[in-house]
């Protein structure tokens, strides 16, 4: 029981840093819902061609599935913080002097 556990527990963190990783290399490009859906694909990659009697990779599958839709859910979110930000910086003027960036 105590080593189910553990794989639940290390599988759930596995996918979460996983998720977080692959979310914050794709916010370079401004496509950070496409980081957990590459940490799927990486996990599923490797669950179809490495998958022998292993109980923790179908586990991180679970996990990598469930990040996939917050993370895709959560990116509309960002980007419209993001874009909201950006409209407030660009045109802002200070002593009648237009500044924009």
């Amino acid at each position: 029981m105590i080593q189910a556990l553990g794989d639940v527990i290390g599988g759930a963190i596995i996918a979460i840093a996983m998720a977080w990783f692959s979310w914050n290399l794709f916010k370079i490009i401004h496509y950070p819902e496409l980081g957990p859906v590459a940490g799927f694909f990486i996990v599923t990659a490797s669950l179809v061609t490495t998958h022998h009697g292993s109980r923790m990779l179908p586990i991180i599958f679970i996990f990598s599935l469930i990040s996939m839709f917050c993370g895709w859910s959560e990116a509309a979110a960002w980007r419209a913080r993001r874009d909201e930000r950006k409209g407030q910086r660009k045109g802002s003027n200070l002593a009648g002097v237009q500044r924009f960036w």
